[in-house]
């Protein structure tokens, strides 16, 4: 029996969040990496971000909805995680956009705009921001739309399919993972608006998370495996992707075995966890710092990438002792209440 709290999850999210700001800052800086940091951004790459924190959301999740008997709790639960941290982001990225960018703001989409960033449509950003910095104030919250629709879809998917055997979860995961198989398809189909908004819907990654909580309902099952081959799993992710042996949104292949072997690699290496866990205030605040440094002209210089990957860090561990310290209590306070129920 392997102990499901002993791992280095907490790691593995930073690493992703980490490679997320590479990918943002490495652009937004008109870079070209010496080969040292070439090489550290070649590791990265490895945890690619997003399908990461998917697949372990789902992992992570799982569980923790057959602890929650009550909608009601869950819910709460799920608002107190993703936006306390999130609302201070907003609030922050707010004021720093309006001091910066006031002589060419249009006040009232720019308002529309910071509702749908701390609601769940935050992959819309009004044109009018265009000219601010790299055109997109905060564009890497749009996972947060995703998040909030693929909680709701889990918590009626874990009673369709906790305890019901492999004859509903193999077709479950066929069945989602086709989707997102085949959205590419689609392409010059649809129009190009509605072709664009299915990217940002829970269909098209929701079998990610469920690959993390068919991992988490056979945990005991596959653990042993997940932990001796891990290295494997990630090495045939990285083929998938250098080969171009691949179809799907982000790769079905490649993100079925980062899966696998990030959820292998959290309980194979335990002895590299970290208590805290700061991926998320990173992940929010690395694109407002890029965003206000692209403003001031700062481009060319590799300085610029540890100016801003600093100043991101000091931002989520702040975040992670402020607000973050307010969710973990308000989080506290919802368990409670099965408790007292």
């Amino acid at each position: 029996m392997v102990d499901k709290k002993r791992n280095c999850l907490n790691l593995i999210r930073l690493l992703a969040a980490i490679q997320v700001f590479f990918g943002h800052a490495i652009p937004a800086f008109s870079l070209s990496l010496p080969l040292p940091l070439r090489a550290i951004f070649s590791f990265l790459c490895i945890f690619e971000g997003v399908p990461v924190f998917f697949c372990l959301s789902g992992f992570l999740l799982w569980d923790s909805i057959k602890k929650t008997p009550s909608l009601k709790v869950y819910a709460k639960k799920r608002i107190f995680r993703l936006y306390p941290e999130l609302w201070c982001g907003v609030a922050v990225n707010f004021i720093l956009v309006a001091i910066l960018f006031a002589q060419n703001i249009e006040w009232v989409s720019y308002i529309a705009f910071q509702f749908t960033q701390a609601t769940v449509l935050q992959f819309w950003t009004p044109a009018s921001l265009d000219g601010y910095a790299t055109g997109n104030p905060n564009g890497p919250l749009w996972t947060v739309s995703v998040l909030v629709q693929a909680y709701i879809a889990l918590w009626f998917l874990h009673k369709f399919l906790r305890g019901k055997g492999l004859k509903r979860w193999i077709p479950t995961l066929i069945l989602t993972a086709s989707v997102n198989l085949l959205r590419p398809l689609f392409s010059g189909i649809l129009p190009s608006m509605v072709y664009k908004l299915t990217f940002y819907m829970f269909t098209t990654h929701i079998w990610l998370f469920l690959v993390g909580a068919f991992m988490c309902e056979y945990f005991d099952v596959l653990i042993g495996w997940l932990k001796k081959f891990w290295w494997l799993a990630l090495a045939i992710s990285q083929v998938a992707m250098h080969t171009g042996f691949d179809y799907g949104t982000y790769g079905t292949v490649k993100c079925l075995f980062l899966a696998i072997g990030v959820i292998g690699l959290g309980y194979a290496l335990p002895m590299l966890s970290i208590k805290h866990d700061f991926s998320y205030g990173f992940y929010i605040y690395h694109m407002i710092v890029i965003n206000v440094m692209v403003h001031f002209g700062c481009a060319g210089s590799t300085w610029w990438l540890l100016v801003s990957f600093l100043a991101s860090a000091a931002l989520a561990v702040i975040s992670y002792f402020t607000t973050g310290a307010i969710s973990r209590h308000l989080r506290a306070r919802a368990s409670e209440e099965i408790k007292i129920n």
